[in-house]
């Protein structure tokens, strides 16, 4: 399968009263796949908030009249740290006031300590609404009053100056027309430039203030949001406990039935072993449950404690009047009748009890796990609804919509959608049977986004043919395939690899085996020692041939890697990775134009000339232009996307200097696979060599063994160094998430 089945992404908007019924009609669902609580939490503060708090955007590029906005949206407990904003708001509106008179100021050229009275004159500078303005001007030059104005948005900067005999009707005059005098802060510089540059100091101090209240809001919301979660999920927790507490005593009552040789009841048994069907209760009735199951749970712990001390205690007696007659031994034997016939009456009473607990506990285990992924959104300052989001296969989709819509009895909101692009949608990657562990090659690598190829079967059978090419052998395959099947069907842990582990081991070995069985007819080896003629070539006696059909292999696969990454940009709609990429249809051209030169170049023994003759020049052609189309290919996300030229252009100097370095030095990295496959023969004359010493059987015997563990591992490495390094970087950006319904998460337990 290389496309992910499709999935759809839910939304569920109810109020707070309707949120217990949403959360149990996912639960009855199942297959969803929800957020981690982490990420939901993060979405009931605002993200510019956030950002803004961790430093990561400037309050200077949202603007703090949108800070406030925020801050104010959330309300309730937050008013304290509320009006400190406001306040600090109010500073910062005050002091852009005070630099925009400043700067007209300096236009004007007025110092500031040319302001105030002074032995021959007076200077007044302050703002009037610019709606009365202009009668103000027109008084004051028919009362031949001298001034000087800036127009500052809805207001004017007005400067008036006079003797002192003018001050008192001057005085009187601005008041008529609301003129309010400009009020400095002490300590500012004369020059009206420094003395902005100093507000401007202040403004910053300010907004770092304002980023620190972000700050503690968002601590304080935490705070308050995770002590009304621990609140809300205590009872769920304290029936876990209980639900625990329960199958310790359940175990405890069988043992005691196992050690006095009774039967264990079948309900308890069932009880035990978890074959109890789930069934679902409401968080309300809950309450009612644990006190009464608290109570129970109390009187049988009680109630067996008292049994397992008189067992104890008549066993002793029994023991220590073995020499006594059997008419002696009748009352303790009676005694001990009686003890058991309670133990099994607990056994009874306990049986009861602990299934229906067995038949909550799925269910509020999945309670517990969902309730940390619902979040509050605040609506019209005072009112909160809750939403809940997820994933879910699209074949569940009407099942998920028909569930929501019949436990729920009034819904917000509630929406299944196709993903965007945008959307980072779980991967839900299914194989049955051994072809499950193979999962593994891929994970080892990354989890592929939802918008890319599953490369795991790329990767198996690559790896398996470059294992097979490195260690043909049909003598040492076989064997390799057998110790893979031992280690699947055993799947015990080994060297502190799990039982899993031990699995995907042993299905790689047998796959692996089976390619270097192939390789090993065609290479004519077993066990180490060529035994019939080569079918293809001998590596050791052909090496300029090994290395070639390395190469070509190496081509192929790199040539693969291009075509899988123009798919994904496909799937993601990528003009720039489909098209002006090194890893693109450029990258793919330039590649195929450059191996064409390089045999030309082999060939003729480089004769560089032979490249301008006949249709070598048009390889050349082709390998210039997608040099040139690499470099500047960035430039697209510049008139699209609007990136900067200089990040486009530097990711543009990347991509050229890969086509020239790193394309060549990729292929030549499968010269290895030829390495690989002459050292296996080499060991076969190592072999040779021994047999003079040790006699020829030891020879091979210690020869084969050494070859099968070291080679054998090392080999195994080169293959997966091959395919993560050369092959998957070309194609695979990964980062995506598995899908992980709830089922498999909670149920299943």
């Amino acid at each position: 399968m290389l496309r992910p089945p499709p999935m759809m992404k839910f939304r569920i908007i109810v109020s707070p009263e309707h949120e217990e019924r949403a959360l149990e009609a996912l639960v009855k669902v199942g297959a969803i796949h929800i957020a981690e609580p982490e990420e939901a939490e993060a979405k009931a503060i605002p993200r510019e908030l956030r950002l803004i708090a961790e430093r990561k955007l400037s309050i200077e590029d949202l603007g703090i009249d949108k800070v406030i906005v925020l801050m104010e949206a959330i309300g309730g407990e937050m008013r304290e740290y509320i009006e400190r904003a406001r306040e600090i708001h109010h500073k910062v509106l005050r002091i852009r006031e005070l630099q925009r008179c400043l700067q007209a100021l300096a236009d004007m050229k007025i110092k500031l300590d040319m302001i105030g009275r002074h032995e021959y004159t007076f200077v007044y500078a302050g703002t009037v609404d610019k709606e009365f303005a202009s009668e103000l001007k027109s008084m004051l030059r028919k009362n031949n009053i001298a001034y000087w104005s800036r127009t500052l948005d809805d207001k004017v900067l007005l400067v008036v100056s006079g003797v002192p005999q003018q001050e008192e009707k001057v005085k009187a005059l601005l008041g008529q027309y609301g003129f309010r005098l400009l009020r400095l802060p002490e300590g500012l510089d004369p020059d009206p430039i420094k003395a902005k540059k100093m507000l401007e100091t202040n403004e910053r101090r300010l907004y770092e203030e304002l980023a620190n209240i972000a700050s503690e809001m968002i601590t304080k919301i935490k705070e308050s949001e995770e002590r009304e979660w621990m609140r809300r999920a205590s009872l769920l927790e304290r029936f876990l406990e209980i639900s625990k507490e329960f199958h310790q005593l359940a175990t405890s009552v069988e043992n005691l039935l196992e050690r006095e040789k009774l039967e264990v009841p079948e309900p308890l048994k069932r009880a035990l072993e978890r074959k109890i069907v789930a069934e679902i209760i409401s968080v309300d009735k809950l309450q009612g449950l644990i006190e009464q199951l608290s109570s129970i749970l109390d009187s049988l712990r009680s109630e067996y404690r008292e049994i397992s001390a008189e067992l104890s205690t008549l066993h002793s007696l029994e023991a220590s009047m073995k020499e006594l007659s059997p008419e002696m031994r009748k009352p303790i034997e009676e005694q001990l009748s009686k003890a058991r016939e309670r133990l099994l009456e607990l056994a009874d009473k306990l049986s009861s009890s602990y299934a229906e607990v067995c038949r909550y506990e799925p269910f509020v285990a999945a309670m517990r796990y969902m309730k940390g992924t619902v979040y509050k959104l605040r609506i019209f300052r005072r009112h909160y609804v809750s939403i809940i989001e997820g994933w879910i296969p699209s074949e569940y989709a009407k099942t998920l919509e028909a569930t929501i819509k019949e436990s729920v009895p009034r819904i917000i909101d509630f929406i299944i959608a196709r993903p965007s692009r945008e959307d980072r949608v779980p991967v839900r990657m299914e194989y049955k049977g051994p072809m499950k562990y193979l999962l593994a090659l891929t994970l080892g690598r990354d989890i592929p986004s939802y918008w890319e190829i599953n490369p795991t079967p790329f990767f198996t059978v690559l790896f398996i043919l470059m294992y097979g090419l490195m260690f043909g052998d049909m003598g040492l395959g076989p064997v390799l395939a057998l110790l893979g099947l031992l280690c699947y069907r055993s799947a015990k842990p080994f060297l502190g690899i799990s039982p899993e582990g031990v699995k995907t081991l042993g299905v790689l070995m047998s796959l692996c085996g089976i390619s270097t069985t192939a390789f090993g007819v065609l290479y004519g080896v077993a066990f180490l020692k060529e035994i019939m003629k080569p079918l293809l070539l001998s590596p050791i006696h052909d090496i300029f041939g090994i290395i070639r059909v390395a190469l070509i292999f190496g081509i192929i696969q790199l040539i693969l890697s291009m075509v899988l990454n123009i798919v994904n940009g496909v799937i993601r709609r990528d003009i720039y990775e489909i098209f002006l990429s090194g890893r693109g249809l450029a990258g793919l051209l330039y590649y195929i134009a450059g191996i064409n030169i390089a045999i030309v170049l082999l060939k003729t023994n480089f004769n560089w000339g032979a490249l301008l003759e006949g249709d070598n020049v048009m390889f050349v052609a082709v390998a210039l232009a997608m040099m040139v189309t690499v470099m500047l290919g960035p430039l697209y996300r510049h008139f699209e996307e609007h990136e900067p030229i200089g990040a486009c252009l530097m990711e543009g100097l990347v991509e050229f200097l890969e086509l020239l370095v790193a394309y060549p030095a990729n292929s030549l990295s499968y010269i290895r696979l030829a390495a690989f496959a002459i050292a296996h023969e080499a060991f076969g004359l190592l072999a040779e060599a021994l047999a003079g010493m040790i006699g020829l059987i030891p020879s091979y015997l210690f020869s084969n063994i050494l070859v099968l563990g070291i080679e054998g591992f090392a080999v195994g490495i080169q293959a997966l160094r091959l395919v993560y390094y050369e092959f998957s970087t070309k194609f695979l950006k990964g980062g995506g998430i598995l899908y992980r319904p709830l089922k498999s998460e909670i149920l299943s337990a």
